[in-house]
């Protein structure tokens, strides 16, 4: 049998970057992952120099700023079943080969669910 499947974009879709995931095992057994950008954490504060009425554009960090970190902010959290987790890492992971190598690439995943 073959069937004719559409793709739309609910009014909530969105291109986010990602540097990463965190996540694990839900207790329902399905798999958790939020993706995340990173980047490092902006100052506390800068300081400019005025003198009179003019403003120099360079900003500089104060001596005594506290440490800076790297900031991981979540995007959007995915919750699939482990079929479609291992079916999305395949895809992933021949996607980025191909992309590696230079060839054309499919953007359909598919669905191992069902």
């Amino acid at each position: 049998m073959r069937i004719k499947v559409t793709y739309t974009r609910s009014r909530d879709y969105r291109t986010v970057a990602v540097n990463g995931a965190v996540g694990g095992l839900a207790a329902d057994r399905m798999v958790a992952a939020d993706l995340f950008v990173e980047r490092m954490s902006p100052p506390e504060h800068v300081l400019m120099d005025v003198e009179g009425d003019v403003t120099t554009s360079e900003q500089r960090e104060p001596d005594d700023t506290n440490q800076r970190y790297v900031e991981r902010e979540l995007q959007v959290g995915l919750v699939l079943t482990p079929t479609t987790a291992r079916a999305v890492a395949k895809w992933l992971n021949d996607t980025a080969d191909k992309a590696e190598a230079g060839t054309v690439i499919s953007r359909d995943v598919g669905s191992s669910d069902g």
